[in-house]
């Protein structure tokens, strides 16, 4: 599972851009309210049927997604 945080940072490493600090809860909570909860909580879901069947993923690692996606622009 990746919480939002690690997200961002992968996402400003593979850009090549800085990561000073996390977007603070509050601010969501002020722009969203309580639909917040869908930004800073998420769902944590797990494939367990393709996972019992043998499935692997393509990219099981966050990073190389993210390498993959941005290589292509």
């Amino acid at each position: 599972m990746t919480t939002h945080i690690e997200f961002m940072r992968t996402l400003a490493k593979i850009l090549k851009r800085p990561y000073w600090f996390p977007f603070q809860y509050f601010y969501y909570d002020w722009f969203l309210g309580k639909m917040s909860v869908l930004v800073t909580e998420g769902r944590f879901s797990k494939p367990k049927c393709l996972l019992k069947n043998g499935y692997t993923f393509h990219f099981p690692e966050l990073e190389d997604a993210l390498e993959e996606i941005y290589s292509q622009e």
